[in-house]
């Protein structure tokens, strides 16, 4: 790893990485990096472990899967981005759901008192944030 500490000074230390060393052409140590495309951001970052768990928050990096409530919001295909985040079913059933035809109009039934997680909510997985 190479760190400037002023205009004129450079820190060079060896770090191995999954068990790869770099080299050069002359037989020394290159310098190596690391990427992904995944974005460390400060509601997930792999570094420290946080995930932000908020009932409309989900991580728009993960694999593509149906969630909860029958929908895709995930388009990444064969990252390997574990699902860190989930959806619930909708919260709310309507009585031609639970009885077809029976009733003219539709009653709704509530499963929360509060109105903007009817469509469902967001809740973190417990997965560990992968690069």
């Amino acid at each position: 790893i190479e760190r400037f500490l002023d205009a004129t000074t450079i820190v060079r230390e060896e770090r191995i990485f999954s068990g790869s060393r770099y080299y050069s052409n002359d037989g020394g140590f290159q310098g190596g990096y690391e990427c992904s495309i995944r974005g460390v951001t400060e509601w997930e970052d792999y570094r420290s472990g946080f995930i932000f768990d908020h009932p409309n928050y989900w991580s728009r990096y993960m694999d593509e899967h149906i969630e909860g409530d029958g929908r895709i919001n995930s388009t990444w295909k064969g990252m390997g981005f574990d699902p860190i985040h989930q959806k619930t079913h909708k919260l709310v059933k309507y009585s031609d759901e639970f009885a077809p035809g029976n009733l003219d109009g539709k009653i709704a039934f509530m499963y929360t008192d509060e109105g903007y997680r009817e469509n469902g909510v967001w809740m973190a997985t417990g997965a560990k944030w992968k690069k």
